[in-house]
């Protein structure tokens, strides 16, 4: 039977009540789903690109095992179990393990409320042949507007906040209001899209994989004092990466082939 939904914005999943104790199951489980990607993304792992598709999320164990706050043992036996009932589809690789949440789209929309969200998503004035967007509620506590009111969105916004999620595999907005304030104001300063790719390319290749890897966003990369620090940190691209002995993502990974 269809009971319907109650609306869970996905910033939730940072908020501190969230993971303030160890999880329940029934936590665990939905934590999956709102750590699953809402559309498709790609990101870079050791100069790998790896394609993280809608209702997917790519976290490992020792990740999972963290932010529940279980031992990877524990973790291990709860996705086998959910893998055998169907809930998610796991793939292993020497590089990344994926999670599929098998039924993600039934535990998103019904085909009546995606209709409605594709109906409302824009409309255009054909008078001023403009694309006009229509204001959706506000997430007050994340301060987040899902489409913006009106006109379109910043170019250099959209430009860094594409490729911050191509490079970690997360799914930032370019209309969140504070990463809107963020990135113009580094602009502003002189910073260029060269300078924000720097910051964001090293901050992957540091953070993802490890404890750290929850810091790969815009306020902890974008904010003035840790911006300018990033930003003179040596290009990991002109960097070997033969020499990185004990790095925290050459250890998960190899925790995990």
């Amino acid at each position: 039977m269809d009971r319907g939904y109650i609306k869970l914005y996905r910033c939730i999943a940072d908020d501190e009540l969230w993971t303030l104790e160890p999880f329940t199951k029934a936590q665990a489980w939905i934590d999956l789903i709102l750590l699953a990607n809402h559309k498709g993304s790609t990101f870079s792992v050791r100069g790998n690109i790896v394609q993280i598709e809608r209702g997917q999320l790519g976290r490992s164990e020792t990740y999972l095992a963290e932010r529940w706050r279980w031992s990877r043992d524990k973790v291990r036996r709860f996705l086998s179990y959910l893998a055998e009932v169907g809930k998610i589809r796991q793939q292993k690789s020497r590089i990344i393990s994926i999670i599929t949440i098998v039924k993600y789209d039934e535990y998103q929309e019904t085909r009546q409320q995606k209709n409605n969200r594709q109906d409302n998503r824009k409309t255009t004035d054909k008078t001023t042949d403009k694309t006009t967007y229509n204001k959706q509620e506000e997430c007050k506590e994340c301060k987040e507007v899902n489409i913006i009111t009106s006109g379109k969105p910043d170019p250099l916004v959209v430009e860094v906040v594409d490729y911050l999620n191509a490079k970690s595999g997360k799914e930032f907005k370019s209309t969140t209001k504070n990463t809107i304030k963020l990135i113009k104001a580094r602009a502003k300063s002189g910073a260029t899209i060269d300078d924000f790719k720097h910051v964001i390319d090293k901050k992957c290749d540091d953070w993802l994989g490890t404890n750290m890897e929850k810091y790969i966003r815009p306020d902890t990369l974008f904010n003035e004092k840790k911006f300018e620090a990033y930003r003179n940190e040596p290009d990991p691209k002109k960097i070997g990466t033969g020499n990185r002995k004990d790095s925290a993502l050459d250890n998960w990974l190899e925790s995990n082939r």
